[in-house]
């Protein structure tokens, strides 16, 4: 996450929840919302999105939009770094004021979707969001978990659904 999608929305005048728990992706996020005088709009948490609260091991690839928790989906994995993570319900809905809506949310943690919608049940019972999920078959390599995926995001509510065969 580099901010391409929290520049744009702030700019269209949401407030937004920004996850990255990379440092390096966390610069560049930070110097993009800076850069578009964006930043008093856009929450920046550095921690993944999962299930749970906890630290996992984020697998590093060469490619730094290509990271993930997921084990053996980063093709030639670097390096791994520990990082928190925290579920979406516990970062938004938990620590929220009463006020606050959740209109979208836009997910790409290369294989870990389906951890990011479990931990999103409050989530999507209470505000039942627009879900723009980015992901690739590689991340869920059998077709069992592609089926689980996109059955837990149609019971999640309206997401948006476009096609990339290659990446």
């Amino acid at each position: 996450n580099i901010g391409i999608y929290s520049v744009h929305a702030a700019l269209q005048g949401a407030n937004v929840e920004a996850f990255e728990p990379e440092p390096t992706n966390l610069t560049f996020l930070k110097t993009n919302l800076l850069n578009n005088n964006c930043l008093d709009r856009v929450h920046i948490h550095a921690c993944a999105v999962g299930s749970s609260n906890g630290v996992q091991k984020l697998q590093l690839s060469e490619n730094s939009g290509l990271h993930s928790l997921k084990r053996d989906v980063v093709r030639q994995a670097t390096l791994e770094l520990d990082v928190n993570v925290c579920s979406l319900d516990y970062a938004l809905v938990d620590h929220s004021s009463p006020t606050n809506r959740i209109v979208a949310i836009k997910v790409d943690t290369e294989g870990f979707e389906t951890e990011v919608l479990r931990g999103s049940s409050s989530i999507i019972q209470r505000f039942k969001p627009v879900w723009m999920v980015e992901y690739w078959r590689q991340g869920l390599p059998t077709e069992p978990e592609v089926i689980q995926f996109e059955e837990q995001l149609r019971m999640a509510g309206d997401y948006i659904y476009a096609v990339e065969e290659n990446r």
